[in-house]
């Protein structure tokens, strides 16, 4: 997608959301097509992402539930754009009959000239690196985050907002929480190079180190043609959303990730496991939630056929 096509599709998809945000109710399907647009302007044409908007917006009456509400209208995005996201148990509890419950294999690894696939990654980071829509944002970022890793990638980990430290060196999970990916990564018997790591968003919200803020809705919608066309280019065999951030860009919902963890969901057939961000194990290093994290990893590691070991299957289990 050229620059003039992104900046044409973050804008309206900005536009919309401040309308969305300035009444605090949004039609169902108003949404939905919404969200068609991006897709369509992330594999088309700005005109023919519009067409597709203005056959599907609606003209009945608001939904009763606020956006805030809303989630990513799930229901209504299912079998359209592939969207899906696990769906959410009784009175918000753990997610009981998840929309995609089993993928019997992955996707099979893209084929396809990797020289053409870097080219594209190539610029598609060139054009983030430029970007400035968020005005506020650009001002005082010290960087525009890149999404990097191999273009043979198997799995794309998809993670938050920049921290300050990913803000200071232009990479994603850096830092504390960028030390304990790895840890992560080295139990999976993975390394950085073998994988695609990529944040929600690309700049880190204008907010002191020590008072961060959740990005806008404009923000996210700002980013969000960047992570549909990297998915769209990459096509890994699978995503793993780490945090609540990751989630709500890959489904539209806004969700607690205890809610909605170790169940698959799908994006576009891509098989989709979310789990909580490095960070959630720095601030909670309990075992049992480094436990937790892990299996959602290990299913990860049995959809894409990887050998496993004993001694992997063990970790952070009770000592006996």
């Amino acid at each position: 997608m050229g620059t003039d096509l992104h900046e044409q599709a973050a804008d309206f998809v900005a536009e919309r959301l401040r309308e969305f945000a300035s009444n605090g109710r949004v039609l169902r399907a108003e949404r939905t097509a919404l969200v068609q647009y991006v897709a369509a302007a992330s594999a088309r044409s700005a005109a023919a992402a519009r067409a597709e908007y203005a056959m599907r917006k609606p003209s009945g009456r608001a939904t009763d539930q606020p956006l805030a509400q809303q989630g990513g209208a799930r229901g209504e995005l299912q079998g359209k754009v592939g969207l899906q996201s696990p769906a959410a148990g009784p009175e918000g509890g753990r997610a009981e009959s998840p929309r995609v419950t089993d993928f019997p294999k992955a996707p099979a690894a893209v084929i396809g000239d990797p020289a053409e696939r870097a080219s594209a990654l190539k610029a598609l980071e060139q054009r983030a690196a430029a970007c400035g829509q968020c005005v506020s944002v650009a001002r005082v970022r010290r960087s525009v985050v890149c999404a990097a890793g191999s273009v043979h990638a198997e799995i794309l980990f998809v993670g938050d907002a920049p921290s300050a430290d990913e803000d200071a060196v232009g990479e994603p999970f850096r830092g504390v929480a960028g030390e304990m990916m790895d840890k992560m990564l080295m139990a999976m018997g993975l390394k950085r190079e073998e994988v695609f790591l990529a944040p929600a968003l690309r700049c880190r919200p204008d907010a002191p180190v020590d008072l961060p803020r959740k990005p806008t809705n404009a923000e996210r919608a700002a980013c969000l043609p960047f992570l549909t066309e990297l998915i769209s280019v990459l096509r890994p065999r699978v995503v793993v959303a780490m945090g609540a951030e990751a989630h709500r860009a890959l489904f539209g919902s806004e969700v607690l990730v205890a809610r909605v963890r170790s169940v698959w969901g799908d994006y576009s057939g891509i098989p989709v496991m979310t789990t909580f961000h490095p960070a959630h194990l720095i601030t909670n290093p309990a075992v049992s939630v480094k436990r937790q994290v892990w299996e959602d990893l290990l299913k990860v590691l049995e959809l894409l056929g990887h050998p496993i070991s004993d001694k992997q299957r063990g970790y952070f289990l009770p000592k006996r």
